[in-house]
């Protein structure tokens, strides 16, 4: 069984991101760093340098509104995420796991 976590993923375009995060339970905690793309693959590093788990193949739907990203090392692992904002909630309650 596959554990529910509640993911935000915020990618800038000056090639930092920010990641909110709440495993089952709790608040969301937020990791920040920069990210690259190269080609198709998307790859990022904290701010505490340590690496994404895994380097993603990245798609987006032809209207922009979904972004998919699946392991380059598995090609079977995928996430998506919906462009949305982030509700103000998840931002003034976060848990600040990697400081900038």
């Amino acid at each position: 069984e596959e554990a529910m976590t509640d993911i935000y993923l915020v990618i800038l375009s000056d090639g930092t991101h920010e990641l909110y995060q709440k495993f089952s339970g709790g608040v969301h905690h937020l990791f920040r760093g920069t990210w690259t793309l190269t080609e198709t693959v998307l790859e990022g590093i904290y701010n505490d340098l340590t690496p994404w788990l895994a380097s993603y193949n990245v798609c987006i739907s032809e209207d922009k509104t979904t972004l998919t990203l699946t392991a380059v090392q598995d090609n079977e692992s995928s996430m998506v995420f919906v462009r949305e904002s982030i509700p103000d909630s998840v931002r003034n309650t976060c848990i600040i796991e990697v400081k900038s």
